[in-house]
């Protein structure tokens, strides 16, 4: 059976050797069957020449044999040639063989390489939306090969293509000339024809992204119009947090202005709502953010947050620690925060008043509750009503009647004790302290309110009594001192009525008693006031109960039946007439 092919055929190289061994006739019949098999083959043909010449050498060389000299040379000269002639036949069999299967195969070669190029640069084109230059490849290789189906697929895409960019070149056209609804519905329908073609989907979100943002902006300026500050501040920061360069000078402007009016609507309500700060605080913080070179914001969120602090410890019951934080801020700005700052520190007051009862020290809370009714607050009847509470009995002065002084009579010498010395004052809390000279010294004694265990305190106490003298002598509020001066020309010697006037709000005539004995007056009474208040759920009733007793010594004997007290609109008024015996007589002086 014939092989596929000459070279493939085992009878081939065995011609070849036959050829080179010079046994002619087995290469004979070999070429014989090759070129029945292979009649096409040139290089059968080539070698049949070649072995006709040769078996022509090998027959003239043997014809000669044994001949002279001559002819032996004559025989080596022909092989020679016929080995030349060899040579060329092979020679011109190898350029017939370049010639019609090497030459045309390499023709084949180059023009599918073109091709294959040419169809790369179309796609590569393509790619790169470079249309013009992707059809004009694309048409070159069906010059090339004119059926080349993927020049021709290729063609069809970029014709697709070509009809795609000018749809897009279309919309954004309309885009560009203001017809925003147009250009949006005509960039969804091809994005939808051809998702994914260049930029379209990202034009589409960005200006969806601009219609929301456009929306925003002007559900933010209906907001501010409206004086809605919170609703404002959300809608504004939402949309500065979206897109910050979205008319950034506008938006700030407006954004500061609600942060502003919100601060201020809360700090309205500072007195009334105790969450009202924080909710100004919050968007002063903001605009201090937004506005970072204003001192002036940054002064004030300072100023708010120590008030806050300060609030804080009073509301914590640390009165101490709250007026240090707010009483500077008090003595340069009395009405900071529409009052809450004057109610803050008069609250902190009354907290140091309350704890100092709490120690036993009426005299500090009484100043302590005395500071408090000086603040500039609406209602100071808390302040009030604690000073009524603990001055009861705190610094009455009675005058105890003087005692004769006794003759002295000389007594036997015993040895004299060492003195023992007076007690300090404070060890007498709630008793009565007057000045005497008895036993021979002016200085100070207590006694028990009753008038017994009378006795006398050191003379450091002389500089206390002094003291609460001089308190007594200004209003409960600080604001005012009383003076008492002698009438014009001095003296008092045409004085035939006594007057006394005191003012006891809250009683009643059944409350006070009034007593002459002698020449010294006294005056009685209780307070009871009792207040009720709601907060809410919570009903407060506080009741004050206290004693006080006045003495007076008068001048000058008086008629005692003839005295005279009043009371009316919480004024007590007592009339003592001077007894007729110490009133000044004139005689009239008679000439002659």
């Amino acid at each position: 059976m014939a092989a596929d092919s000459l070279l493939h055929d085992p009878r081939y190289p065995q011609l070849q050797e036959s050829m080179q061994t010079g046994a002619w006739a087995q290469a004979q019949d070999l070429l014989r069957g090759l070129s029945a098999d292979f009649p096409q083959e040139p290089r059968l043909r080539g070698l049949t020449q070649e072995m006709a010449i040769k078996a022509q050498v090998d027959a003239s060389w043997a014809a000669t044999a044994g001949k002279p000299r001559l002819f032996h040379n004559l025989g080596r000269w022909l092989r020679w040639l016929a080995g030349l002639t060899i040579l060329f036949a092979i020679l011109a069999g190898a350029a017939r063989l370049y010639r019609d299967v090497v030459a045309p195969q390499q023709l084949l070669n180059a023009a599918a390489s073109t091709l294959q190029k040419t169809l790369d640069q179309g796609a590569t084109a393509l790619a790169a939306n470079e249309f013009e230059a992707a059809m004009a490849a694309y048409e070159q290789a069906l010059s090339l090969d004119p059926g080349n189906a993927a020049a021709q697929e290729g063609l069809a895409q970029v014709q697709q293509q070509l009809v795609l960019q000018r749809r897009y070149e279309e919309a954004l056209a309309q885009l560009q000339a203001g017809e925003r609804a147009a250009a949006i519905a005509a960039l969804e329908q091809l994005e939808a024809d051809a998702p994914g073609f260049r930029d379209v989907g990202k034009r589409l979100a960005a200006l969806q992204a601009e219609t929301e943002i456009a929306h925003l902006y002007s559900q933010a300026n209906a907001a501010f119009q409206a004086g809605e500050w919170a609703e404002t501040i959300r809608l504004y920061e939402n949309l500065r947090s979206r897109n910050s360069d979205y008319r950034s000078a506008e938006v700030d402007a407006s954004l500061a202005q609600a942060y502003r009016a919100a601060a201020d609507e809360a700090l309205s309500r500072v007195s009334e709502d105790a969450n009202a700060l924080g909710a100004a605080l919050d968007p002063l913080r903001r605009l201090a953010q937004l506005r970072p070179t204003d001192r002036a914001i940054v002064q004030e969120i300072t100023a708010l947050e120590t008030f806050q602090r300060g609030q804080e410890a009073i509301d914590a019951g640390n009165g101490q620690r709250g007026l240090d934080l707010l009483l500077p801020m008090y003595e340069k700005q009395p009405d900071f925060l529409h009052g809450a700052l004057a109610a803050a520190v008069y609250r902190g007051y009354l907290l140091l008043g309350d704890a100092l009862v709490q120690q036993g020290d009426r005299l500090q809370a009484f100043a302590r509750y005395s500071q408090a009714a000086g603040v500039a607050v609406a209602d100071k009847g808390e302040a009030k009503l604690r000073m009524e509470a603990v001055g009861v009995g705190l610094t009455p002065t009675p005058t105890p009647t003087p005692t004769a002084t006794p003759t002295i009579t000389p007594a036997p010498s015993v040895t004299v004790a060492p003195t023992a010395t007076p007690p300090p004052i404070h060890w007498f809390k709630g008793w009565i302290a007057f000045r005497s000279d008895r036993d021979g010294r002016d200085g100070l004694y207590v006694m028990r309110p009753d008038g017994s265990g009378q006795r006398p305190v050191d003379d450091a106490a002389k500089e206390w009594l002094a003291e609460r003298y001089e308190q007594e002598r200004w209003s409960p509020d600080g604001t005012t001192r009383i003076f008492a001066a002698a009438a014009p020309g001095g003296g008092n010697k045409d004085v035939n009525l006594y007057i006394f006037r005191a003012d006891l709000p809250g009683m009643t005539e059944k409350d006070v008693k009034v007593s002459l004995v002698g020449d010294t007056l006294t005056l009685r009474g209780e307070r009871r006031r009792e207040t009720e208040s709601e907060s809410g759920n919570v009903h407060r009733t506080e009741r004050v109960f206290g004693a006080f007793e006045r003495t007076f010594t008068l001048p000058a004997p008086v008629r005692g039946d003839q005295v005279k007290a009043s009371y009316r609109n919480g004024v007590l008024e007592i009339r003592v007439p001077k007894a007729e015996e110490a009133r000044v007589r004139e005689i009239e002086v008679k000439v002659g």
